[in-house]
């Protein structure tokens, strides 16, 4: 019997290195890069994702601050003025890490003596962003300050009461499962610990989300059988669907439409005079001819009263300092943005709304929709449900994969069936074989946020290994599949075993959840595959978010990289680099000094869903003018 594959895992140095970052002297957080511009060249990018600690009170001051002195802090200031604040800062943030930016609120909210450049010692591993406001911790002092119920008499912030509570917020925006320790953590452990906050800084791409979620609806309209079977199962008429009381394109131009409202107030109302980001429903749209009604519906699905906010929060009783302290020393507790992620906007005072988290506004208009349809349906429905959306979810990639390998190029093949299984996707490039699952699934709540090891892996096997039937899934299938081509079930050119010279075969798992592109969630998930193979020669796994694959297929369709380059830069024997295919890519073109590329076959869709928008502002009025 051929023994199963010995794991390399990380050497004790590269784990060490991160783990010193992790859980070094600040929390900290690491951030993904953003090909947003052109690399300048490879010696000015940085070789992982970007680091950043936020100061901190204790840091600052050089007095202790802890949870206690955070709830009297919050006790202290006036809750609808400092909500304005809050939310005018989280919607600043949105721009990204801009230097300028955290400057002007540093000045606005920080006291002199608290604005140290840095307080990491030389010695230690530098940050490359030293940021006091950073979205993770506005949103934990704006969830505190709420579920501590309304003060209508207590003492507006004034000052720098602002930065003191940033200050102090800071403390807690990460985990503490490494704290006093003083060996490197499993990848499992470091995945578990990174996943809340990778989540939370690294927002989608908006158009490439849009264009995704338009494609998949229509995809529910279509005849393939698959799709038909599950819709009579779960009761869907695709010409009834709905999306928070309106039509698809309606809920979409909404949602848009407040979208390019909120990012276009200017910083200077933000940080000065931020009472002012608050909207009426008949006044938002003032300037545009678009149906009021719509958005009053809109409106009703997707915002929340203040008192019912906090009630949801804080289950109808405000937290006194004890409860604050208990929920604080949960590391759940600090990243859990439930009730924000799933009402984004705030009715704060009578018929005055504010967008609570621009990023939370954006994610309605690609994820929300799934969500919208799911918890619509009877939870005996749910289960059919989520499987017809894993089919368009299939359905969409290889229409994806089939623009930039079209049949008449004879290097994509799709559904193929074999003794034992079926391969979802292979793109046959002689030298190279590329063999893709599709798994569509989004990880529960308490496990993404919960910063639990157990929890996340017992997650992870079900979901992509074997599930509590029993059934294989995807990484398991990926297994099976390079098998089945080495040995010829399978045809390609030249993958199986016999053939020389003998293909490189790279196994690919492309999923939805966008979370677990954090740093070593591939890397854990490749030991587990490891196991998996028995005398197969083939690569090791790699682990795409459906975004990842988007924004790759340009850069290999114009020959900036190859698939092999791309892979093999985050190999080393069998392991897998901790960090993304994003990285991987963001690198590579760095080193070669190309330009960044959009998806133009997206771009498209979405240019035709924005001109749909546009007629609804209007005869064509384009919405950034409200």
């Amino acid at each position: 019997m051929s023994k199963k594959r010995a794991v390399n895992t990380s050497s004790p140095a590269e784990l060490a290195a991160i783990f010193q970052k992790v859980a070094g002297t600040s929390a900290g957080l690491f951030l993904p890069v953003r090909l947003t511009v052109s690399p300048a060249s490879a010696d000015e990018q940085p070789g992982g994702p970007e680091f950043m600690v936020p100061p901190t009170y204790a840091e600052v001051s050089g007095r202790p601050s802890s949870a206690r002195d955070l709830h009297a802090a919050l006790l202290a200031i006036d809750t609808i003025q400092t909500i304005y604040q809050l939310v005018g800062l989280n919607i600043l943030l949105e721009s990204g890490k801009d230097a300028s930016i955290e400057h002007a609120a540093v000045e606005q909210y920080v006291r002199p003596e608290f604005r140290l450049s840095s307080t990491v010692l030389p010695s230690n591993p530098q940050p490359h962003y030293r940021f006091i406001f950073n979205r993770v911790g506005v949103l934990l002092a704006l969830k505190s300050l709420l579920g501590l119920g309304v003060r209508p008499t207590a003492l507006a912030p004034g000052g720098y009461g602002i930065g003191d509570l940033m200050l102090r917020a800071n403390e807690f925006i990460s985990g503490d499962s490494f704290h006093e320790r003083t060996s490197a953590p499993t990848a499992l452990e470091f995945a578990a610990e990174l996943i809340p906050a990778w989540d939370l800084t690294n927002p989608r791409d908006l158009a490439y989300g849009m264009a995704r979620i338009h494609r998949m609806i229509e995809y529910l309209a279509g005849s393939d059988p698959i799709v038909v079977q599950l819709e009579a199962k779960t009761g869907i008429v695709p010409s009834c669907l709905r999306f928070g009381g309106l039509l698809l394109n309606e809920f979409l131009a909404v949602a848009f439409g407040l979208y390019s409202y909120v990012n276009r107030i200017p910083p200077a109302i933000l940080l000065n005079r931020s009472s002012e980001i608050g909207f009426k429903s008949d006044q938002v749209f003032g300037e545009v001819k678009f149906p009021t009604s719509l958005l009053e519906q809109f409106l009703a699905k997707t915002s929340i009263r203040l008192d019912d906010l906090q009630g949801q929060l804080a289950s109808g009783v405000p937290w006194d300092c004890d409860r604050y302290v208990e929920l604080m020393n949960r590391p759940d507790f600090r990243s859990d943005f439930l009730a924000f992620r799933q009402r984004p906007l705030l009715m704060v005072e009578e018929d005055k709304y504010i967008i609570l988290d621009v990023q939370f506004l954006a994610e309605l208009l690609h994820s929300g929709v799934y969500f919208d349809l799911l918890f619509s349906l009877p939870k005996d429905k749910r289960e059919d449900f989520m499987s017809l959306w894993g089919r368009i979810f299939e359905l969409w990639l290889v229409d994806l994969l089939g623009h930039f390998y079209p049949d008449s190029a004879g290097i994509l093949q799709v559904d193929i069936p074999f003794t034992g299984g079926q391969v979802d996707a292979l793109l046959d490039l002689g030298d190279v074989v590329v063999i893709f699952e599709f798994k569509h699934f989004l990880l529960p709540h308490d496990v993404k946020y919960g910063r639990d090891p157990k929890l996340l892996e017992k997650e992870l096997r079900k979901k992509l290994f074997t599930n509590q039937k029993g059934k294989q899934k995807a990484i398991r299938q990926l297994a099976t599949a390079a098998a089945a081509v080495r040995s010829g079930s399978v045809g390609t050119l030249l993958g199986k075993e016999s053939s020389r010279p003998k293909a490189a075969i790279f196994p690919v798992v492309v999923i939805a959840e966008a979370s677990l592109e954090a740093p070593f969630v591939n890397h854990f998930l490749n030991e587990l595959f490891q196991g998996e193979i028995v005398g197969v020669d083939v690569k090791p796994l790699t682990v795409m978010s459906v975004q990842e694959l988007e924004d790759t297929l340009p850069a290999i369709s114009h020959g900036q990289m190859t698939w092999r380059e791309l892979f093999e830069s985050r190999f080393h024997e069998n392991r897998v680099s901790p960090f993304s295919v994003h990285q991987a890519r963001y690198n590579l073109a760095a080193a070669k000094g190309v330009s960044y590329l959009r998806n133009q076959f997206m771009l498209d869709q979405f240019a035709a869903i924005f001109a749909h928008i546009r007629s609804l502002y209007g005869g064509g009025a384009n919405p950034n003018s409200a």
